[in-house]
């Protein structure tokens, strides 16, 4: 479940690729996908879906293959949904893995906005988002 109580899309299901899919299939399925629900394309397509539709479908998508390109990313996606799948009932994880983080062996931590700003703190490292 993501935070408005939807149930979160698997993202091999969202491309329409197997689970073991290699970066070739990913990319290709990406690709067909884009060109179905870019804005610019898919009108040609004959997809007649209201535009809110179609945009937050076309968002699915680049968070799919955003999370999938990224070998870290998937694996970390990978085990959120094999132990997901191991407790049935329970809430699906929702994937929270950025590379800088994970590449680092931690999560990052959000520092309380000030005056409309936004803080990122990566172990020593803070950015800030002003």
């Amino acid at each position: 479940m993501d935070g408005e109580g939807r149930a979160t899309p698997d993202l091999y299901r969202v491309l329409g690729v197997p689970a073991d899919a290699d970066q070739e299939q990913l990319r290709r399925a990406y690709r067909r996908a884009l060109r179905r629900l870019h804005p610019d394309t898919r009108g040609a397509a004959g997809d007649t879906r209201p535009d809110a539709a179609a945009e937050a479908a076309l968002a699915h998508v680049l968070h799919a293959y955003q999370v999938l390109r990224d070998p870290i990313r998937r694996a970390h996606y990978d085990a959120a949904r094999a132990a997901a799948r191991a407790r049935p009932g329970g809430p699906r994880p929702r994937n929270r893995a950025t590379p800088s983080a994970t590449s680092a062996g931690r999560e990052p931590r959000r520092a309380p906005r000030a005056e409309g700003r936004l803080v990122i703190r990566i172990g020593p490292l803070r950015i800030d988002l002003g």
